[in-house]
């Protein structure tokens, strides 16, 4: 069974500060990750919203800033070639490492036109582990991880 990811950007913006990625290519069948983290416009405001969907064996594990689960640690080193994520909802806690490996630049739109640059990489390497309280339900890894860093 093959596993893709297609996605459809609305408006005429990106937010100002994101991370995003994208996994399907475990070393476990039947497993994907997406992940979004961003500043929010929304009105007057901007706030840091979130979502993920962990699937898992056919299970999906929803982590998102309207299900009350919240990003507690995001590090990105200096060069942005190393991220650390964890996140934790109740007793799940997901920790995410991603290495970016080779990268390229896109045009993006913005509101002067297709002006700005996005460094996308698609081989980063994606390593996974997912807790309830102790028991690990899953550890992984996953080349070809899609992500972006603005």
């Amino acid at each position: 069974m093959m596993f893709g990811y297609i996605e459809k950007d609305w408006g005429i913006n990106f937010p100002k500060s994101y991370l995003w990625c994208q996994a399907n290519s475990f070393d476990k069948e039947k497993t994907s990750l997406f992940l979004s983290i961003a500043d929010v416009p929304f009105k007057k405001i901007n706030f840091r919203g979130f979502i993920c969907a962990f699937l898992v064996n056919g299970k999906e594990y929803r982590f998102a800033t309207y299900n009350s689960a919240r990003v507690k640690h995001v590090e990105i080193n200096g060069s942005g070639n190393i991220v650390s994520i964890l996140i934790k909802k109740n007793r799940y806690r997901l920790y995410i490492n991603i290495q970016r490996k080779d990268s390229l630049q896109l045009i993006a739109p913005s509101l002067a036109g297709m002006k700005k640059t996005i460094t996308e990489s698609i081989n980063s390497e994606m390593k996974v582990r997912l807790l309830k309280g102790s028991k690990i339900l899953f550890e992984g890894t996953s080349l070809n991880t899609g992500l972006e860093i603005v």
